[in-house]
C-alpha cells in the first residue's frame, strides 16, 4: 500500500511539470514536448503495473533529466527571444531622433540613453516613444540639465529624489535618472488606472493638485503633442 502511495505522489508531481523540463540533449522545447508525452504515457500506462519498482524507474529517470544542468541551460538559453527587427528599426529612429534634436551628444551618450529608455519600458510598460517625449519636453536630451531645483534628463525634483535615495548627483546620471523618471511615470499612470495624460500631469504639477480636479492640462497636451511628432518620424524613418 506504501509503494501505491508513493507512486500516486511522483505521477501527480510529473504529470503537472512543464513539457520543456524533459528536454534531452540536442532537443529544442518543441521538440521535448513529444520526448515529454512519451514519458508521460509511460507513467501513465505503468501505473498499474504489477511490478511497482518499474514505474518508480521510470519517475526516478525522468527526475534526472529535469535535474541535468545541461538541460536546464539549454531550456534557459531556448526562451531568450531575440529584439525583432520591428524593435530594432524603433530604437534606430529613435536614436536618429535624438540626435537631431541634440546635436551635442555623441553617438555613445546616445545609445546609453536608448539602452535605459528600452530597458526601463520592458521593465515598467511604458511606451518608449512616450519616454522620448517626455525627455525632448524636460531636457531635450541633455543629462545634466538642472532648472528649477531639477535634475537630469527627465527633469526630477531635488526632493523627489531625496526622498526616494537619489542624491542631486544621482539625478545627473542618465541611467539611474531615466530608471527613476520611467518608474515614477509607470507608478502615476497605474494609479490613475492607466489614464496616461493624468499621470503625465501627476509626473509635472504633483498628485495632490491632480486629485483635487484643479490642474493644468498644458503639460500633458505638450507631450502628447511631442508624442505625436516622434511617432510620425518613427514611422516614416
Amino acid at each position: 500500500m506504501r509503494k501505491l502511495v508513493i507512486i500516486f505522489a511522483f505521477l501527480m508531481m510529473f504529470a503537472s511539470l512543464p513539457a520543456v523540463a524533459f528536454a534531452q540533449d540536442g532537443e529544442s522545447a518543441s521538440d521535448a514536448l513529444e520526448t515529454f508525452l512519451e514519458i508521460r504515457s509511460s507513467i501513465f500506462n505503468n501505473s498499474e503495473s504489477s511490478d511497482p519498482s518499474e514505474t518508480l524507474n521510470i519517475y526516478y529517470q525522468s527526475y534526472q533529466m529535469l535535474l541535468s544542468p545541461e538541460v536546464q541551460e539549454e531550456v534557459i538559453e531556448e526562451k531568450k527571444v531575440p529584439a525583432s527587427s520591428n524593435d530594432s528599426k524603433e530604437t534606430d529612429a529613435l536614436k536618429a531622433f535624438i540626435a537631431s534634436k541634440n546635436s551635442k551628444l555623441n553617438n555613445t551618450a546616445i545609445d546609453n540613453i536608448m539602452k535605459s529608455v528600452s530597458r526601463t519600458s520592458n521593465t515598467y510598460g511604458v511606451d518608449k516613444d512616450l519616454i522620448v517625449a517626455v525627455m525632448w519636453v524636460e531636457s531635450t536630451f541633455n543629462p545634466q540639465t538642472i532648472y528649477n531645483n531639477c535634475y537630469g534628463i527627465m527633469q526630477i525634483h531635488a526632493n523627489t529624489g531625496r526622498a526616494n535615495g537619489l542624491s542631486t548627483s544621482d539625478l545627473l546620471n542618465s541611467d539611474k535618472n531615466i530608471e527613476f523618471g520611467v518608474s515614477y511615470l509607470a507608478r502615476h499612470i497605474n494609479s490613475y488606472g492607466g489614464d496616461v495624460r493624468k499621470a503625465l500631469s501627476a509626473y509635472n504639477q504633483g498628485t495632490t493638485r491632480v486629485n483635487s480636479g484643479n490642474y493644468s492640462k498644458r503639460y500633458e497636451n505638450l507631450v502628447y503633442g511631442r508624442l505625436d511628432t516622434i511617432k510620425e518620424f518613427v514611422k516614416n524613418y
